[in-house]
């Protein structure tokens, strides 16, 4: 591996640990090097705090000669002042003078300006190492800049013959979901869910499995619980009992008075396209990606307009439903993971 890759592969790692509490900013990761010695490495703090540069930097005691550093960053240091100070005049003032960059930043408003000012004050930028892997990284805040919406992962589980659930099952009275993939895969489905600021379920699957939508059988954030609903009523559904926040869109007359406190109701005029008046809420709550985890109606709906960037396709090898509702049917792509927990094969498929 190169000296370039090697380092901005770490800083990719470190970058990985603040993925969470960075939101809705994109965790930058860095590191700064000296004679093939990482000095200092770091990501980006949480919202409001110090960008990955800044903490890296401010870990290197200020009389510490920096002019043969170099200065790995994930993402292009910012040129402007928002909450913070500019990341790239910190950079420049503690006389560091080689900067490697991952990639660009993707708004029009910033892209490049973080370079030119380390250029204009006698830094060396290089940019472009793994970029590939820094623009995986950053897929969340590059999407909601370039396609102005949020990156959309679908998922569901499916049996060896194409279908996501029996019909015959009763269903509807005991308001249990048939599970299709193991304990080993309900857990990866947990892991995925922490990863993302919002979950989004139609109201046929809610009523019918009285799904949670938390994390359970993981450690971390639980996400905002978005669903689709022609008719919202107070129930004894679990969504209505816990207290995790929860946005429910509707084209009924509905109030949110009628509803617990976690509970926001947002109506849909008739005129409107539920997935465009969706993403239009998620901008205003700072929501960048967006989990739809079902059922096959709603995930159709977001695969027949082109509205998503990953699929992950659970499929129980050992299992044949020979009948029932049956499995969305998409283009898939050749970037492809594959992990297999014993008779589950789970395959996600990447675009763009």
């Amino acid at each position: 591996m190169k000296i370039h890759e090697k380092y901005m592969s770490r800083a990719i790692q470190i970058a990985q640990k603040g993925s969470v509490q960075s939101r809705p900013n994109p965790s930058v990761g860095c590191v700064v090097v000296m004679n093939e010695c990482v000095l200092s490495e770091d990501h980006t703090s949480g919202y409001g705090g110090p960008h990955a540069e800044v903490n890296a930097l401010r870990k290197i005691p200020t009389n510490t000669d920096l002019s043969t550093a170099t200065l790995y960053v994930t993402l292009e240091p910012c040129n402007h002042f928002g909450k913070t100070p500019p990341c790239s005049h910190y950079i420049v003032e503690r006389g560091v003078k080689k900067v490697v960059i991952g990639i660009v930043d993707p708004n029009p408003l910033v892209a490049e300006k973080g370079i030119a000012h380390l250029r204009e004050n006698g830094v060396s930028v290089s940019t472009g190492i793994l970029e590939k892997e820094c623009q995986y990284l950053h897929r969340f805040f590059t999407c909601s800049i370039l396609k102005k919406r949020p990156f959309i992962h679908l998922k569901w589980a499916q049996s060896s013959d194409g279908f996501i659930a029996p019909k015959e099952v009763n269903r509807a009275e005991n308001r249990r979901p048939f599970w299709v993939s193991n304990e080993e895969s309900k857990q990866y489905a947990h892991l995925l869910r922490t990863q993302y600021q919002a979950i989004l379920i139609g109201s046929k699957t809610l009523l019918r499995d009285n799904t949670e939508l938390n994390v359970r059988l993981w450690k971390g954030p639980n996400p905002l619980r978005v669903i689709f609903w022609g008719n919202p009523k107070v129930s004894d559904l679990t969504i209505f009992k816990n207290e995790i926040p929860t946005l429910i869109l509707s084209r009924s007359q509905t109030k949110n008075t009628d509803f617990p406190d976690h509970i926001e109701v947002q109506k849909i005029t008739h005129n409107e396209d539920s997935i465009k008046f969706l993403f239009g809420i998620l901008a205003q709550k700072g929501i960048q990606n967006l989990l739809v985890e079902g059922g096959a109606e709603t995930i159709n709906s977001f695969i027949s307009e082109g509205l998503y960037d990953e699929i992950t396709v659970i499929e129980n090898t050992a299992l044949k439903l020979k009948s029932g509702i049956k499995a969305p049917v998409f283009n898939r792509s050749s970037t492809i993971e594959i992990i297999k927990h014993h008779t589950d094969v789970i395959s996600t498929h990447k675009y763009g």
